[in-house]
C-alpha cells in the first residue's frame, strides 16, 4: 500500500512528550513508573500506545484513534489504559501534503505534524507533532517557538486483529536528529511537493527537488535548533518552521517546511508548505 493506504491498520508505539521552547522530554509521573525504577531514582519518558489508523476518503487524510497505556513493569502485566483520544490528519490546504510513499505533513493554525516512514523497515513510522506559539521579535515581526509536542515511533501489526503486541524500542532511547549532519550531507530527492495558496504544484522531479531545497533552506536559516528523539529535529525562525527526520543509518531524510502568516484577527495560519523525501548521495 502507498499513500494514505500505507498507514491503515493497528500500530503499537512508544511516545515521548516535549515541553517548552527547548523541547525538553517530559518524565512520566511517579504514579506510572514501575517500583524498580523509582527505587533506583530513574526517570521514564516513554508511554506505550496503541493506535488504529483509518483512511478518510472524503478528505484524503487519516483518522487516528489512540489508546495510551502504562509502561510495562513486567512480562506478565496486563495493559493498563491511561487515556484515549481521536485525531484527524488533513493532508490538504496550505499546510498539508502526502507523498506517494506515505510521508505526510499537516498543519492547522500553529499545530504542525510530520510523519516519516523508517527506511528499510516495512510497517514502521515516526510521527512528530508540535504546537507552536508566536512571540514578539525585536523587529516587530512574529517569531515562532515550540510550546510543546510529541514524538512517536510505531510498528504496524501484520494482523490488525491479532493480540500479539509488537516490540517497539523506546522512542527516547533512539539518537536525536541533527540538523548540522543533514546540512553537511548531499541529498537526492526521491519525491516532494510544494503547496502554496491552496494550490498543489505538480510533483515532477524538478518540483520535488525544489521542495527539498526550500525545506533545507529553512533548516540552514534557523534561529532555533532543537534535537528531538528518534532521529527528529526542528528548526524555527521568523514565521517559519522546519521539521525533519533522519533515518538511523543516516541514508534517508524526510523534511518539511511551513511558512506562516498572521490573519486579520491575529491568528497564525500556514501559507505554504514544502515536503520532500530524499536519499543520501554516496560520496
Amino acid at each position: 500500500a502507498r499513500g494514505a493506504g500505507a498507514h491503515v491498520g493497528v500500530w503499537d508505539g512508544s511516545v515521548v512528550e516535549l515541553a517548552g521552547r527547548d523541547g525538553a522530554k517530559v518524565a512520566l509521573p511517579a504514579l506510572y513508573v514501575p517500583p524498580a525504577y523509582v527505587e533506583w531514582g530513574m526517570d521514564l519518558y516513554d508511554w506505550r500506545e496503541r493506535t488504529r489508523t483509518d483512511e478518510r476518503a472524503d478528505t484524503g487524510g487519516l483518522a487516528h484513534a489512540t489508546e495510551r497505556l502504562a509502561p510495562n513493569a513486567g512480562c506478565d502485566q496486563a495493559d493498563i489504559l491511561i487515556s484515549s483520544e481521536a485525531s484527524e490528519v488533513v493532508c490538504a490546504g496550505a499546510g498539508g501534503v502526502m507523498l506517494a510513499g506515505g510521508a505526510y505533513s499537516a498543519a492547522s493554525g500553529e499545530r504542525i505534524e510530520l510523519c516519516a516512514a523508517v527506511a528499510g523497515v516495512a510497517g514502521e513510522r515516526v510521527r512528530v507533532e508540535a504546537t507552536l506559539r508566536t512571540v514578539e521579535a525585536d523587529a516587530g515581526a512574529g517569531r515562532l517557538e515550540l510550546a510543546g509536542g510529541k514524538v512517536r515511533i510505531e510498528k504496524r501489526r501484520a494482523d490488525a486483529a491479532a493480540e500479539t503486541i509488537n516490540s517497539v524500542p523506546d522512542c527516547s532511547g533512539i539518537k536525536a536528529g541533527d540538523a548540522d549532519t543533514v546540512l553537511s550531507s548531499q541529498w537526492e530527492c526521491v519525491d516532494g511537493a510544494l503547496l502554496a495558496a491552496g494550490e498543489a504544484r505538480a510533483t515532477d522531479a524538478g518540483d520535488g527537488q525544489g521542495a527539498l531545497e526550500s525545506a533545507l533552506a529553512a533548516v540552514a536559516e534557523r534561529e532555533a535548533d532543537l534535537k528531538l528523539p528518534s532521529g527528529a529535529f526542528m528548526c524555527l525562525g521568523d514565521m517559519r518552521a522546519a521539521v525533519g527526520w533522519l533515518s538511523r543509518d543516516g541514508e534517508s531524510l524526510v523534511v518539511a517546511r511551513w511558512d506562516f502568516e498572521a490573519a486579520a484577527d491575529g491568528a497564525v495560519e500556514p501559507s505554504s508548505v514544502a515536503l520532500a523525501e530524499a536519499r543520501l548521495v554516496a560520496a
